[in-house]
């Protein structure tokens, strides 16, 4: 007797750790002898920017008796947002790229991302010099956190734009 025991305790503690593993588990929902169902497992899509990059063009525009010449960067950013959840958004989402401290650049408009379906997309917007210095462009996935997701802390994404003179 002691031994289906002590073999039910450890199946108990495998199929934890493989519901913690695949999916996660609420903690409240756990507790000794409890049986881990499909049900426990938290369903839903999750978006998350995985790469970000950014290359900006630096070109003098002339001026003129009233306008100064001035410096301005032709930025192109490149950057992916996959849905690492187990559901498909189905619901129209916004990923906004701009630069740190500075208004909203450009927006992007996604309606549908099976889960593990990623999308790769590149923009292209000026921006002065100056408003770029040592500043990153960031990329912010479901802008407007109109997706209730599994996790919301990963979707936003940051890179320094390299600068070609």
């Amino acid at each position: 007797m002691k031994k289906k025991i002590v073999i039910g305790l450890i199946a108990a503690v495998a199929i934890v750790a493989v519901a913690t593993f695949v999916g996660g588990i609420e903690k409240d929902q756990v507790s000794s002898g409890d049986i881990i169902t499909a049900k426990t497992l938290k369903k839903g899509p999750d978006l998350e920017v995985t790469d970000v990059s950014a290359v900006g063009l630096r070109i003098a525009l002339a001026g003129s008796d009233y306008v100064p010449k001035i410096n301005v960067d032709v930025v192109k950013v490149n950057f992916t947002v996959k849905n690492i959840g187990n559901e498909a958004v189905t619901e129209k989402f916004y990923t906004e790229i701009y630069v740190a401290e500075s208004n909203k650049i450009e927006k992007v408009e996604t309606t549908y991302l099976d889960p593990d379906e990623c999308f790769t997309e590149t923009v292209s917007f000026r921006a002065t010099s100056a408003s770029l210095r040592a500043k990153p462009v960031i990329v912010k996935v479901d802008a407007d956190n109109a997706i209730s997701e599994l996790k919301e802390e990963n979707n936003i994404k940051e890179a320094i734009a390299a600068i070609i003179s």
